[in-house]
């Protein structure tokens, strides 16, 4: 019977972790909405780790559970994680922006171009015949084919990583600036955690009420 208290009441105190992590899902989800221009490097992470670090301090206390060093090092993990999950949305969001950038363009385009040049001396305006919609077709092809090398470096995760510092570059640039795009990114992975389990810990300190000085047990009560 009591090992059957003890296992129901391990499960009720580690019910936090459960919690944490799915608040910690929940702001990298809603943190990868926010405008790019609040995106700052570096003090982003420090500040969604800092979040995720006082949610799950909120809910470790709701649970009565113990601040120790693995707890502290498993809420450093969900920073972490929340900050991927956010750098993922907010790469899919420049992908999708960069593909909507590099549209082909529009089939009549060649039609709108052969119409707008003036006609030539004693020669009225033809219609588009279905050869010149042909080769204008396969010249957008051609063109579009050539830079799709370009557009799948450039919304490449590595590439994102890349333009998040140096700004939209070649493939080639890009290729020699990956080094310091990852180290970027780990080092925001790195922080995100740092301040996620420093700001659990904190909350802990603070929460923990403070102890009333009063006589010891050879100074009983009269």
């Amino acid at each position: 019977m009591s090992s059957e208290i003890d296992n129901g009441a391990r499960q009720s105190s580690n019910s936090w972790i459960w919690i944490s992590l799915g608040v910690a899902a929940c702001l990298g989800l809603l943190l990868g909405q926010v405008p790019s221009r609040v995106r700052l490097l570096g003090l982003f992470a420090v500040g969604e780790g800092v979040l995720v670090g006082l949610s799950c301090g909120y809910w470790a206390q709701r649970d009565h559970a113990a601040r120790c060093m693995r707890s502290s090092v498993l809420v450093g993990a969900f920073g972490v994680a929340a900050f991927t999950g956010t750098s993922a949305l907010w790469w899919r969001q420049y992908a999708h922006a960069l593909e909507r950038d590099y549209q082909a363009v529009p089939p009549n385009m060649l039609a709108m171009q052969l119409q707008s040049q003036p006609p030539k001396p004693g020669e009225s305006h033809k219609p588009i015949t279905p050869d010149q919609q042909r080769l204008g077709a396969s010249v957008m092809a051609d063109a579009f084919k050539e830079r799709g090398p370009e557009l799948e470096a450039r919304k490449s995760l590595t590439g994102y990583l890349v333009f998040r510092l140096f700004g939209l570059l070649s493939a080639t640039a890009i290729a020699d600036k990956v080094p310091q795009g990852y180290g970027l990114w780990g080092t925001e992975m790195l922080l995100a955690g740092i301040a996620a389990a420093i700001s659990f810990r904190k909350a802990g300190a603070d929460s923990q009420p403070a102890q009333l000085e009063g006589p010891g047990p050879e100074h009983p009560l009269t």
